[in-house]
């Protein structure tokens, strides 16, 4: 779109471009056409997995353990540390928790102690 004149209306060929470049940054918008997914199955501690999804997600880490020990859960991106949570050992309520985004292309891991439920929005 070319024209800086308010008065004057949009050509066809303007119309188009117009809805074509809102359509395209819609669909490409985080949380549009992405779903909530069990992963836990196919993740691994402190192995670097990469979002190649084209957008962004978000992953979410809970871990639960018993009274003897602590609970905790650490997620880093592009290998720095951005979500971590530690349960203290004498705490009665033994659940960790963390999430983050990570954008299209880095990586990302996680570790935990106890056991984990990992989801992903992607």
């Amino acid at each position: 779109l070319t024209s800086t004149n308010t008065n004057q209306a949009l050509t066809a060929a303007q119309g188009k471009v117009l809805k074509d470049t809102l359509d395209t940054t819609v669909s490409s918008s985080f949380g549009v056409g992405q779903t909530w997914q069990d992963v836990t199955g196919s993740r691994a501690q402190s192995t670097n997995y990469v979002n190649n999804t084209g957008k962004t997600i978000f992953v979410n880490i809970y871990s639960t353990t018993s009274v003897d020990t602590y609970s905790e859960v650490t997620i880093s991106v592009g290998g720095l540390i951005v979500g971590q949570n530690i349960t203290p050992l004498r705490s009665s309520f033994k659940v960790a928790f963390a999430c983050a985004p990570v954008p299209h292309g880095q990586t990302y891991s996680m570790s935990w102690v106890g056991t984990a439920s990992i989801k992903e929005l992607r």
